[in-house]
């Protein structure tokens, strides 16, 4: 570094001022430890041996216009490495508090801060911990992930979300699973879905409801009730089944193999049910029952 020593009067502040002077440095070696000045700090200089052609500069001090960063002795206990930006107001810091009860590493880095570790990376903490990002955060894995929450979590996503997961997804909850969906759900399986009810299954839809099946739709339970509050219609290409509040009405061609039983109503009109169907031929209206 060059110098500008008290009593040189020639001097302009400027790089004639001094020859190259070197700076005794607390570590250094071959393009490690360095710290050096900053113009306008006042240094300490020895000259080796007394030779005045041999400055060394062994140290720096404060002084009334350049103080230490913080008041004393008010903050005797603060140790700090803080640095000023260069043409500018920011500064770079390292600090150390040291009171009892109020202990603290604290980093300040004006601009970016880079963080490299070649090998393992463990951080404890004893308490809370928060972090804050104003914009964007990645994160990149190359390989396993493992996390643990041992009570709640909560997740808030103001906007979009996207997941992509490469193979298989298991899911375990072990007790119950709410969701809820404001607008509308699309769900799209290329291959097959089984689900496992262990108990019950209902399903409640507000407006209209369907299910269609490309090629068989095949339900198999003890007890099958379907019910309409105003209507059953079961319909194929050869007729169908209406059952409404006037009754059970039949459209199509009908054909019985067995016994046709009947327990009330108009024995005739069962007798002559059973002729029509068996031998194809259609009779009309009855309230009871009725061929279309």
């Amino acid at each position: 570094m060059k110098l500008q020593f008290p009593w040189d009067r020639r001097g302009n502040f400027d790089e004639h001022s001094s020859c190259w002077v070197r700076v005794m440095q607390g570590w250094a070696g071959a393009q490690y430890g360095t710290m050096i000045p900053r113009i306008g700090d006042e240094v300490l200089v020895k000259f080796l041996q007394g030779d005045p052609d041999q400055p060394i500069v062994t140290g720096r001090t404060y002084h009334s216009t350049t103080e230490p960063p913080y008041l004393l002795p008010k903050h005797k206990t603060r140790t700090t490495i803080k640095s000023k930006t260069h043409k500018g107001n920011g500064f770079n810091e390292l600090r150390f508090e040291d009171e009892q009860g109020q202990e603290e590493i604290f980093l300040h880095a004006e601009k970016d801060l880079n963080h490299i570790v070649k090998h393992d990376e463990t951080t404890q903490v004893g308490n809370n911990r928060t972090e804050q990002v104003t914009r964007d955060e990645t994160l990149y894995i190359a390989n396993n992930r493992t996390e643990t929450v041992t009570q709640d979590e909560d997740l808030t996503i103001n906007r979009d979300q996207t997941n992509y997961i490469g193979r298989n997804r298991i899911t375990k909850i072990e007790k119950d699973d709410i969701l809820n969906i404001n607008n509308n759900r699309y769900i799209n399986v290329h291959g097959d879905t089984i689900i496992h009810v262990g108990n019950e299954l209902n399903i409640d839809i507000a407006q209209n409801g369907s299910r269609e099946a490309g090629e068989v739709f095949e339900q198999i339970c003890e007890t099958f009730d379907l019910e309409g509050y105003e209507q059953v219609e079961l319909s194929g290409p050869g007729g169908s089944i209406i059952i409404n509040r006037e009754g059970i009405t039949l459209v199509g061609d009908v054909y019985i193999e067995g016994e046709l039983c009947q327990e009330g109503g108009e024995a005739d009109m069962v007798s002559v049910l059973q002729i029509a169907a068996n031998e194809g031929q259609k009779k009309l209206d009855n309230r009871n029952a009725s061929l279309l």
